[in-house]
């Protein structure tokens, strides 16, 4: 299983690497074929066959991007599980209490998913930005240095959303995981004690609890919502903020004759391409963060070993066996009444 994961963990990451590092090559090519045009000069056609290559090869590193992630996502959760299921089998009976037990549903239905998706996955998507966000720094370092500080301030400013909104994220996400809690073990209490409850005609009662239950679940995962949508307004905000600024100063050194018509259209492309993973970052980075305290539940119960392993009781040699007064019945039938008996050592009987 190990060996599976890490290998799909270094195919994405090639597969990232392509994928991303093509995409910001493809605005350098596409220069070329501008400032042609502005010169005057004939468009060489093998230009243009690159720049159908490089889209074809950015496409399919996605398209198969995105299939191994799912892969790897379902081997991560695989794998949870099978150390959780694990590790409760080797506990004792009396940890299955009913709080416990749906605590352990809620572990395996719901706290799998979400720290595989939004903690390891995450982490991959992180991986991702920041190769995307290098291979454009260097691209716009190749362009003009004094383009690419500009670019690089407008887009950093989106950064400032784990400040603002980080807290606030992670309380959202603990409290949709106590409601989510609470919905398994009242959804637990219903199941369990459904019949018991319809025969004492008090079944509307205990209905009515699972379903406030589920209405808190839906409150917490509108709450989380809002605050993840403000989040994303202000990054939004940020990032064509800079994006408005980037077009104005780039026009300002054509004019100057810096650079080029086409080295300021593959500025614009390049912090197109830099905008969504910086402005994703802060609500990523929010993300991981808010996944760490379940995560670290789902570790500690996954890597959990018995520490004490139970003895074998073994029964003691006994030399010498008495009856007194038994007593025998089956089915109103008498079958031993005041016996009495010794049975010794080294005799056979």
């Amino acid at each position: 299983m190990k060996k599976k994961i890490a290998s799909l963990v270094g195919l994405l990451v090639a597969l990232g690497i392509l994928a991303k590092g093509s995409n910001s090559i493809l605005p350098l090519v596409i220069q070329r074929i501008i400032d042609s045009l502005a010169s005057g000069k004939i468009i060489i056609s093998h230009w243009l066959l690159v720049v159908v290559a490089v889209s074809i090869l950015i496409i399919i590193s996605d398209v198969l991007g995105g299939y191994f992630a799912v892969k790897l996502s379902n081997l991560l959760k695989q794998n949870y599980r099978i150390k959780i299921l694990s590790s409760l089998y080797h506990r004792k009976i009396g940890d299955f209490y009913k709080n416990s037990t749906a605590e352990y549903v809620s572990l395996l239905n719901n706290n799998i998913k979400l720290v595989v998706e939004n903690y390891y996955i995450t982490l991959l998507t992180i991986f991702k930005c920041s190769i995307t966000l290098c291979v454009s720094i260097a691209s716009l370092i190749y362009l003009d240095y004094r383009l690419m500080l500009v670019v690089i301030l407008s887009t950093v400013l989106p950064l400032l959303n784990p400040l603002l909104f980080g807290k606030k994220l992670n309380q959202n996400n603990n409290e949709l995981n106590k409601c989510l809690k609470n919905f398994n073990s009242s959804l637990t209490d219903f199941l369990g004690g459904y019949l018991f409850a319809k025969v004492n005609q008090f079944k509307n009662r205990i209905l009515n609890h699972t379903v406030d239950a589920g209405m808190h679940v839906n409150r917490a995962e509108e709450k989380l919502a809002r605050t993840n949508g403000l989040a994303g307004i202000f990054s939004g905000f940020l990032g064509y903020g800079g994006y408005v600024l980037i077009i104005g100063y780039g026009v300002s050194l054509v004019n100057r004759q810096i650079i080029t018509i086409g080295a300021l259209f593959a500025a614009i492309q390049i912090a197109d391409n830099i905008a969504p993973p910086m402005t994703a970052f802060s609500h990523l980075i929010n993300m991981v963060k808010s996944m760490k305290g379940m995560k670290a539940e789902l570790d500690e119960l996954a890597n959990s070993v018995v520490d004490k392993i139970e003895k074998k009781q073994t029964l003691k040699k006994v030399s010498n066996m008495k009856l007194v007064d038994a007593n025998l019945t089956i089915d109103n039938r008498i079958i031993l009444q005041n016996v009495n008996f010794k049975f010794e050592e080294g005799k056979k009987y």
